[in-house]
């Protein structure tokens, strides 16, 4: 249990210390300011930016810590739906920071990119 609270704070953590997040965050008076968005519009927007990094950087600490990973397995240690690993996967893969490195029965083995 403590572990689990600790992932997930050093996935916090890293989230927020990840630049898509900081430039969000650091442009949301700008942005309200073009009156193009409001501003529970935006808040939300920025809410679900940093949940869904933290949730990648959630899966990027496990896959770190335990090597490459299947989806399922993904989906097993992190407590997320295999679906939302999945959609998360793949916009880390076009991030580049993972990759398919190999394969587990009829599953892709994902793995961190170092770089």
């Amino acid at each position: 249990m403590a572990s689990d609270i600790m992932k997930r704070l050093r996935a916090a953590e890293e989230a927020f210390s990840n630049e898509r997040l900081r430039w969000v965050i650091g442009r949301r008076r700008i942005i309200l300011e073009t009156g193009e968005v409001d501003e529970k519009r935006l808040d939300e927007t920025i809410s679900k930016i940093a949940e869904d990094e933290i949730k990648r950087h959630l899966i990027i600490l496990e896959l770190k810590s335990s090597g490459p990973l299947t989806i399922s397995e993904i989906s097993e240690r992190t407590g997320l739906p295999v679906s939302e690993v999945l959609n998360h996967i793949i916009a880390l893969k076009w991030r580049r920071a993972v990759d398919v490195v190999g394969e587990k029965g009829d599953e892709y083995l994902f793995g961190v990119l170092e770089g």
